[in-house]
């Protein structure tokens, strides 16, 4: 073995790890972690790698940017997205970070992310939803079904990291269910030539092609927790980076906002 690589294997006959075993291994693996040792894992049949010990948000174990697809280690390991629904859900609630998923049988992948992975899960185990969203990746979740795919959790992070994140593991992967290489780009929707030319138009601050329809509402978020304030250039892209669907955004902006929107964030038209 190389110096300074840690190589760590261990199987899980039930797929479940308990609290304290899960505790330990990540007490070990942020550890090495920190002290600059590269870690490598590997998953044996019939078992789920994973971190959650409380209060552990991050653990990236890649080290710079010129690391390799081969080098990339999620954290967690779904092997069937079918059989393992419940855990999925269950396992990342209100946990923000990095996912992809990986079709077995041709090696696609798709790279996403979401400040709740929970309830982005959701969306895609929501049949009626990804029929009518005609991204690759839902196209391809209803040509092959949730068994063929892997989904995989490459890190936790702090919710306002995930796009930063994101974009960083779309370079290094290059997955090509991800049409747009950018992160947060309307979660890999292919647009239409003159699509794009609208878009770029706006971009750049010209006038908007005749017939494009309304200007795009700038969205004005401010995190009470950090004090910080973000604007975004649409709801939609204030609905992607909060990791909740436009609708919620929408129904927030039109209520009453006596409290923040989810105890948290204080969201005005700008």
């Amino acid at each position: 073995m190389q110096l300074g690589v840690v190589e760590l294997r261990y199987q899980c006959k039930n797929q479940n790890l308990n609290m304290g075993n899960r505790t330990k291994i990540c007490k070990i693996l942020l550890c090495l972690h920190t002290f600059g040792v590269k870690i490598k894992t590997t998953l044996l049949p019939g078992g789920v790698l994973g971190c959650f010990a409380p209060g552990i948000r991050t653990l990236h174990t890649t080290a710079n940017s010129g690391d390799s697809s081969s080098d990339v280690t999620p954290v967690v390991i779904y092997n069937n997205a079918d059989s393992q629904k419940e855990l999925i859900m269950k396992s990342n609630r209100k946990k923000a970070g990095v996912y992809r998923w990986i079709n077995k049988q041709n090696g696609n992948s798709y790279v996403g992310s979401a400040i709740d992975l929970s309830k982005r899960f959701g969306i895609y185990f929501n049949f009626n939803h990804i029929s009518k969203k005609k991204m690759s990746i839902n196209k391809a979740l209803l040509k092959y079904g949730y068994a063929v795919f892997q989904l995989e959790i490459l890190e936790y992070c702090d919710p306002m990291d995930t796009i930063k994140r994101e974009q960083y593991y779309i370079d290094i992967l290059k997955p090509k269910y991800n049409i747009l290489q950018t992160a947060g780009s309307s979660l890999g929707h292919k647009h239409t030539e003159e699509t794009r030319k609208k878009i770029s138009a706006a971009r750049l601050g010209q006038p908007r092609p005749e017939g494009s329809g309304r200007p795009c509402q700038a969205i004005e978020v401010v995190d009470i927790h950090k004090n910080e304030t973000t604007v975004y250039e649409s709801m939609g892209k204030a609905a992607l980076a909060l990791g909740v669907h436009i609708q919620a955004i929408r129904k927030y902006i039109k209520g009453t906002r006596k409290n923040p929107f989810k105890n948290r964030y204080i969201i005005t038209k700008t």
